[in-house]
């Protein structure tokens, strides 16, 4: 699993409420990180070699199915982003107590 790179966006309860912002500072986060970019690279690679072996028709359904998978994944990671956000403001809650 890749490090979190030194510099992280931050959250706070408005931009968690904002679908737009936290996607940004979610894209912000993975691409500062080196594995996820090279990912993306070898992702690409084998999405050109697939292009070039599909009917046009068949490239159309890929991406069909390509996009479902990729708004899965985003839905996926807004709810972790707002469950670790909330995670940590209870633990910092119940931390703080005297």
């Amino acid at each position: 699993m890749a490090a979190t790179p030194k510099v992280t966006p931050s959250l706070t309860p408005e931009i968690l409420a904002d679908s737009e912002a936290v996607a940004a500072r979610i894209d912000q986060l993975l691409r500062a990180d080196p594995q996820y970019r090279q990912h993306t690279k070898t992702i690409l690679r084998a999405q050109d070699a697939l292009r070039r072996v599909l009917a046009d028709r068949e490239w159309r359904e890929y991406l069909d199915v390509e996009a479902a998978v990729n708004f899965r994944l985003d839905c996926a990671l807004m709810m972790v982003a707002r469950w670790a956000f909330e995670e940590g403001r209870l633990h910092t809650a119940t931390s703080n107590r005297p």
